[in-house]
Protein backbone atom coordinates (compact mmCIF):
# COMPACT_ATOMS: atom_id res chain seq x y z
CA UNK A 1 0.00 0.00 0.00
CA UNK A 2 2.63 2.61 0.84
CA UNK A 3 4.49 1.84 -2.45
CA UNK A 4 1.15 2.28 -4.01
CA UNK A 5 0.72 5.86 -1.87
CA UNK A 6 4.70 6.67 -2.83
CA UNK A 7 4.16 6.34 -6.21
CA UNK A 8 0.64 8.13 -6.95
CA UNK A 9 2.59 11.07 -4.90
CA UNK A 10 5.08 10.95 -7.95
CA UNK A 11 2.65 11.47 -10.77
CA UNK A 12 1.85 14.54 -9.29
CA UNK A 13 2.39 17.16 -11.56
CA UNK A 14 2.33 20.95 -12.30
CA UNK A 15 -0.82 20.28 -14.21
CA UNK A 16 -2.90 18.30 -11.17
CA UNK A 17 -1.64 21.19 -9.19
CA UNK A 18 -3.20 23.98 -11.97
CA UNK A 19 -6.15 21.41 -12.47
CA UNK A 20 -6.76 21.49 -8.44
CA UNK A 21 -6.50 25.22 -8.41
CA UNK A 22 -8.78 25.78 -11.44
CA UNK A 23 -11.92 22.82 -9.68
CA UNK A 24 -11.64 24.68 -6.48
CA UNK A 25 -12.19 27.65 -8.02
CA UNK A 26 -14.58 27.13 -10.14
CA UNK A 27 -16.78 25.28 -7.27
CA UNK A 28 -16.17 28.44 -4.85
CA UNK A 29 -17.73 30.45 -7.41
CA UNK A 30 -20.84 27.91 -8.23
CA UNK A 31 -23.08 30.05 -5.69
CA UNK A 32 -21.50 33.38 -7.24
CA UNK A 33 -22.58 32.28 -10.49
CA UNK A 34 -26.05 30.82 -10.35
CA UNK A 35 -26.81 34.21 -8.83
CA UNK A 36 -25.85 36.40 -11.22
CA UNK A 37 -26.99 33.91 -13.59
CA UNK A 38 -30.02 33.04 -11.80
CA UNK A 39 -29.80 29.47 -12.90
CA UNK A 40 -28.99 26.81 -10.13
CA UNK A 41 -25.89 25.18 -11.49
CA UNK A 42 -25.06 23.30 -8.11
CA UNK A 43 -28.39 21.67 -9.51
CA UNK A 44 -25.82 19.68 -12.12
CA UNK A 45 -23.35 18.29 -9.40
CA UNK A 46 -20.61 20.36 -9.52
CA UNK A 47 -18.39 18.43 -7.24
CA UNK A 48 -18.88 14.99 -9.54
CA UNK A 49 -18.43 16.98 -12.66
CA UNK A 50 -14.82 17.84 -11.18
CA UNK A 51 -14.27 14.26 -9.58
CA UNK A 52 -14.63 12.94 -12.80
CA UNK A 53 -12.66 15.42 -14.39
CA UNK A 54 -10.26 14.41 -11.80
CA UNK A 55 -10.12 11.02 -12.46
CA UNK A 56 -9.97 11.66 -16.11
CA UNK A 57 -7.27 14.22 -16.39
CA UNK A 58 -4.87 13.17 -13.17
CA UNK A 59 -4.72 10.45 -11.05
CA UNK A 60 -6.55 8.22 -8.87
CA UNK A 61 -5.18 9.46 -5.35
CA UNK A 62 -6.11 13.22 -6.80
CA UNK A 63 -9.45 12.02 -7.06
CA UNK A 64 -10.00 10.72 -3.72
CA UNK A 65 -8.41 13.62 -2.14
CA UNK A 66 -10.90 16.02 -3.99
CA UNK A 67 -13.88 13.53 -3.09
CA UNK A 68 -12.57 14.17 0.30
CA UNK A 69 -12.12 17.57 0.65
CA UNK A 70 -14.23 19.34 -2.06
CA UNK A 71 -17.44 19.06 0.58
CA UNK A 72 -15.82 19.85 3.15
CA UNK A 73 -13.98 22.87 1.13
CA UNK A 74 -17.97 23.89 -0.21
CA UNK A 75 -19.07 23.22 3.54
CA UNK A 76 -17.04 26.07 5.38
CA UNK A 77 -16.74 28.40 2.37
CA UNK A 78 -20.13 28.85 1.61
CA UNK A 79 -22.05 26.36 3.83
CA UNK A 80 -23.48 24.06 1.16
CA UNK A 81 -24.55 21.86 1.63
CA UNK A 82 -25.21 22.14 5.18
CA UNK A 83 -23.91 19.33 8.24
CA UNK A 84 -24.47 16.44 8.22
CA UNK A 85 -25.09 16.22 4.46
CA UNK A 86 -21.38 17.37 3.39
CA UNK A 87 -20.23 14.86 4.85
CA UNK A 88 -22.90 12.45 3.00
CA UNK A 89 -22.21 13.69 -0.08
CA UNK A 90 -18.35 13.49 0.86
CA UNK A 91 -18.81 9.51 1.43
CA UNK A 92 -20.96 9.64 -1.69
CA UNK A 93 -17.74 10.96 -3.74
CA UNK A 94 -15.18 8.67 -2.01
CA UNK A 95 -17.12 5.70 -2.67
CA UNK A 96 -17.87 6.67 -6.48
CA UNK A 97 -14.04 7.11 -7.12
CA UNK A 98 -13.40 4.04 -5.19
CA UNK A 99 -16.04 2.03 -7.38
CA UNK A 100 -14.90 3.68 -10.70
CA UNK A 101 -11.57 2.03 -9.99
CA UNK A 102 -12.63 -1.26 -8.20
CA UNK A 103 -15.35 -1.45 -11.86
CA UNK A 104 -12.20 -0.40 -14.00
CA UNK A 105 -10.13 -2.89 -13.15
CA UNK A 106 -12.56 -5.85 -12.61
CA UNK A 107 -14.08 -5.12 -16.53
CA UNK A 108 -11.08 -4.91 -17.57
CA UNK A 109 -9.93 -8.17 -16.20
CA UNK A 110 -13.49 -9.73 -17.43
CA UNK A 111 -14.36 -8.23 -21.10
CA UNK A 112 -12.97 -8.44 -24.10
CA UNK A 113 -9.72 -6.03 -24.66
CA UNK A 114 -11.76 -4.45 -27.65
CA UNK A 115 -14.77 -2.91 -25.61
CA UNK A 116 -11.56 -0.94 -23.61
CA UNK A 117 -9.96 0.13 -26.61
CA UNK A 118 -13.28 1.63 -27.43
CA UNK A 119 -13.82 3.23 -24.32
CA UNK A 120 -16.80 1.08 -23.01
CA UNK A 121 -15.03 -0.04 -19.97
CA UNK A 122 -14.36 3.36 -18.59
CA UNK A 123 -18.03 4.96 -19.21
CA UNK A 124 -19.74 1.39 -18.21
CA UNK A 125 -17.29 2.19 -15.11
CA UNK A 126 -18.21 5.80 -14.22
CA UNK A 127 -22.29 4.92 -15.10
CA UNK A 128 -22.03 2.15 -12.70
CA UNK A 129 -20.44 3.55 -9.84
CA UNK A 130 -22.62 6.77 -9.77
CA UNK A 131 -25.72 4.55 -9.80
CA UNK A 132 -23.92 2.37 -7.09
CA UNK A 133 -22.85 5.77 -4.90
CA UNK A 134 -26.43 7.57 -5.66
CA UNK A 135 -28.31 4.98 -4.25
CA UNK A 136 -25.65 4.53 -0.67
CA UNK A 137 -26.06 8.23 -0.39
CA UNK A 138 -30.09 8.06 -0.54
CA UNK A 139 -30.32 5.26 1.52
CA UNK A 140 -27.90 7.16 4.46
CA UNK A 141 -29.93 9.95 4.02
CA UNK A 142 -33.12 8.50 4.19
CA UNK A 143 -31.80 6.97 7.64
CA UNK A 144 -30.84 10.36 8.45
CA UNK A 145 -33.98 11.64 7.80
CA UNK A 146 -35.60 8.81 10.12
CA UNK A 147 -33.69 9.41 12.78
CA UNK A 148 -34.00 13.30 13.15
CA UNK A 149 -30.43 13.62 12.28
CA UNK A 150 -31.26 16.07 8.84
CA UNK A 151 -34.04 17.72 7.75
CA UNK A 152 -34.25 17.85 4.37
CA UNK A 153 -36.34 16.30 1.54
CA UNK A 154 -34.99 13.30 0.22
CA UNK A 155 -34.82 13.57 -3.14
CA UNK A 156 -33.68 18.05 -3.63
CA UNK A 157 -32.09 17.64 -7.35
CA UNK A 158 -34.97 16.13 -9.33
CA UNK A 159 -33.57 12.83 -10.81
CA UNK A 160 -33.68 13.49 -14.15
CA UNK A 161 -31.01 16.13 -13.78
CA UNK A 162 -29.15 13.10 -11.96
CA UNK A 163 -29.59 10.74 -15.08
CA UNK A 164 -28.96 13.55 -17.48
CA UNK A 165 -25.21 14.19 -15.48
CA UNK A 166 -24.15 10.23 -14.66
CA UNK A 167 -24.78 10.02 -18.80
CA UNK A 168 -23.06 12.91 -19.75
CA UNK A 169 -20.31 12.47 -17.83
CA UNK A 170 -19.88 9.08 -19.06
CA UNK A 171 -20.40 9.89 -22.40
CA UNK A 172 -17.53 12.23 -22.22
CA UNK A 173 -15.28 9.32 -20.44
CA UNK A 174 -16.36 7.22 -23.41
CA UNK A 175 -15.46 9.89 -26.22
CA UNK A 176 -12.13 11.10 -24.25
CA UNK A 177 -10.83 7.13 -23.96
CA UNK A 178 -11.72 6.36 -27.58
CA UNK A 179 -9.79 9.60 -29.06
CA UNK A 180 -7.15 8.82 -26.54
CA UNK A 181 -6.94 5.06 -27.54
CA UNK A 182 -6.67 6.05 -31.51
Amino acid sequence: MENIIAEEFKQIKFKTIILNIIFILALYLTPTISHFLSLPIYLFEPMRIIIVLAIVHTNRLNAIFLALTLPLFSYLFSGHPMFPKFMIVMMELFVNVLLYYYLLKFFSNHLLYNWKKIGFVFATSMMLSTILSKMLYYLIKIALIKIMLLESEIISTPIYIQIIVAIALSVYILVFYRVKNK
